[in-house]
């Protein structure tokens, strides 16, 4: 199968692959703040490799690292038998995304102290 090799500084991070249906992503993030935000980090650089196993219906994580200035990240596709398994513990149902999205909105709004009408 295909999957993607990712190697960071030179050493192997994992080889993220789905058999059959499904998405594998590599994702490298750049967050910046500018003064408003003195309590936070000015910056937050993040690299994610996961994905959605459809036959499954979880999404699923291999890794999640914090990167810096100078990191070299190598993404090579690769044939191989069987992919590293993703991390333990971070296997989540996809159907939960509209519930943890529903969850935010509602903490958000008491937050604001906004009230939510439906129909």
């Amino acid at each position: 199968m295909t999957a993607i090799e990712v190697r960071v500084n030179g050493k192997k991070q994992c080889i993220a692959g789905i058999a059959r249906d499904g998405v594998v992503s590599a994702i490298l993030s750049w967050v910046g703040r500018g003064d408003e935000h003195p309590e936070l980090p000015r910056e937050d650089v993040t690299l994610r490799v996961g994905g959605l196993d459809s036959m499954r219906d979880q999404h699923v994580d291999w890794l999640t690292r914090d990167m810096e200035v100078g990191d070299e990240i190598i993404l090579r596709l690769v044939d191989v038998r069987k992919p590293d398994a993703p991390q333990k513990g971070n296997r989540r149902p996809a159907s939960d995304t509209r519930r943890r999205q529903k969850a935010n909105v509602r903490r958000m709004a008491k937050e604001f102290g906004w009230k939510i009408e439906t129909q």
